[in-house]
């Protein structure tokens, strides 16, 4: 773990992001969100534009160098009355998995929750 960087996305891993997803879906993972077809890199820094818009919501990244080999994306409920609450996604590349990756993603979003006290529960 100790060559893997722990941070907040940026609309310039946008390509990164793209090419962390095209890696993890060629694991074939029963628990992962299928995709045909990737986003376009202008619909992937949109994607990460919106988790900097919003103050709620947290898209974290695990980097080794330039290469992106875990992500957790925290989204904050549009509804009133579950505004109080985060959905969750979390992935870690294979050859990564098993070496605190997660556990490390985890602690960076707790740590972001601090900031955010109208967050109560993390689904």
């Amino acid at each position: 773990m100790d060559d893997i960087v722990i941070r907040f996305a940026r609309v310039g891993d946008a390509q990164a992001l793209l090419d962390f997803l095209d890696r993890i879906q060629s694991e074939g993972l029963e628990t992962l969100l299928r995709r045909e077809h990737l986003p376009t890199l202008t619909q992937e820094q949109a994607w990460i534009q919106s988790f900097l818009d919003d103050p709620g919501s947290h898209l974290l990244l695990a980097a080794r160098g330039e290469v992106v080999v875990g992500l957790m994306d925290v989204s904050r409920k549009r509804n009133a009355q579950l505004a109080h609450s985060v959905a969750l996604g979390v992935s870690v590349l294979g050859e990564c998995r098993g070496r605190g990756v997660g556990s490390a993603l985890f602690e960076a979003l707790f740590e972001a929750l601090e900031a955010t006290p109208e967050i109560l529960r993390v689904e």
